[in-house]
């Protein structure tokens, strides 16, 4: 070959080889991206934008408020006064009847729920000198917790004027001086009760006490009410 042949094909191979490098060299570039593309391409930004968690975060608050727009009230529905100071009326029945009033009404009152029942005998519970209950007259001679029926009396009184319905109640076998016949309930610890049920949809409270100087059983009546603010 001729110098001149010999150059010619070098310089075609020189640019044959470079162009082959080069050629090697894109394909080594344009594989970055390829990696780095799926990682860009991110759903996260489509869960924020979700209309079923915008609902979502919406409703919590109506919620709370709801809860806070309500409120359990108690309401006076009957102040009620029933005199027992009689001739007949002795200091010691007063005593007896005071006693079961204290114990009807506890601490706060007795709290009636709606749907539930009140019976005298057992909530009183049995008259015995243990429990604090004295001899005084009875219908008929004396006995322990004797008077205890006048409590009782005034208790059914304030049930019925409240509204409540009447389960059990007795006459005394000759008319009482404090109340007038068909209106008194004569209680006898295992034989007679006095029952009175809640049909109300509230929860009734009935507050007893007795004034033993003005001889007077004192009996207020509340209803819890739900109020709207």
């Amino acid at each position: 070959m001729d110098r001149h042949r010999i150059l010619k094909i070098t310089v075609v191979m020189v640019v044959f080889l470079l162009s082959s490098g080069c050629s090697g060299y894109g394909v080594a570039e344009n594989k970055q991206p390829m990696t780095v593309q799926p990682v860009q391409a991110s759903p996260i930004t489509n869960v924020v934008e979700s209309p079923v968690a915008t609902k979502q975060i919406a409703a919590e608050p109506v919620i709370v408020a709801e809860v806070k727009k309500t409120r359990v009230e108690k309401k006076l529905i009957l102040d009620y006064s029933l005199n027992l100071n009689y001739s007949e009326t002795t200091a010691s029945s007063i005593a007896n009847a005071s006693l079961a009033l204290n114990i009807i009404n506890g601490k706060d009152g007795y709290l009636l729920k709606s749907g539930e029942t009140f019976s005298f005998n057992t909530v009183v519970g049995p008259r015995t000198y243990k429990r604090g209950f004295v001899d005084a007259p009875l219908i008929k001679g004396t006995g322990v917790g004797g008077g205890i029926c006048k409590a009782s009396t005034a208790v059914h009184q304030a049930a019925k004027k409240a509204g409540m319905t009447i389960i059990e109640r007795h006459n005394h076998s000759k008319q009482v001086q404090y109340a007038k016949l068909g209106t008194d309930a004569m209680v006898s610890y295992g034989q007679y009760d006095n029952r009175f049920r809640n049909y109300t949809d509230s929860d009734i409270l009935f507050v007893c006490n007795m004034d033993t100087q003005a001889r007077v059983a004192h009996i207020k009546v509340y209803q819890y009410v739900l109020i709207n603010q």
